[in-house]
Parts: structure tokens; sequence; C-alpha cells
């Protein structure tokens, strides 16, 4: 029987196989951005998604307000696929996401 590989969404720019080091990279920023955000007092959940972990993120003072990460291994995107910013900047990234979840409560 032939070995089935994993599913890839081809549809996105971050659809890599969930055992390639893009893949592992992108888990591990992730869980440094959720680990940024829960300490400032937000709720940050890593999640398996289509082909990627994800990372949901929620206003605590609004939770309505919430919103979907990923992580390509090189840099942190909005679900849609806009980029928010390096992999590497991850308190810039947290700034960010923070920012923007904060707008939209006004």
């Amino acid at each position: 029987m032939a070995e089935r590989m994993p599913h890839i969404d081809s549809s996105s720019p971050l659809g890599a196989p969930p055992s390639s080091p893009e893949s592992q990279a992108g888990r591990r920023h992730l869980g440094h951005l959720r680990t940024v955000l829960v300490a400032r007092g937000w709720k940050a959940e890593v999640r398996p998604g289509r082909g990627r972990d994800l990372l949901y993120v929620v206003n605590p003072a609004a939770h309505q307000l919430n919103e979907t990460i990923a992580c390509d291994g090189g840099s942190f995107r909005w679900a849609w696929g806009q980029g928010i910013g390096p992999a590497d900047d991850v308190f810039a990234v947290a700034d960010k996401v923070q920012r923007v979840l904060r707008e939209a409560e006004r």
C-alpha cells in the first residue's frame, strides 16, 4: 500500500506539511507569540489548522474581538494572508495584534 502524503492547502502560501521544518518553525514561533500575549493578559491558544498550526487570539475585554494568526516560519500573517511582522520580532508582532484588536473596540 502506498504511503499517503499529508494534505497541503495549496491555496495558501502557508500550506507546509505539518512535519516540515517550516511548519515546525512556525509552530515554535506561534508558541512564543502565545506566551507573550498570555503574559499580557490576553487569551491565546495554538490549534491545528488546515495543513499548519494557527494561533487564536481573543481580546480579554471584548471576546467578540478575536483573530487567527499563522506563521510560515519566517513571518507572522493574519489568517487571510496579510503580513503582520517577522517571526523573530515577537514583541512588536504582539503589540500590533493587540493594537488591531483594540481598534475594533472604538
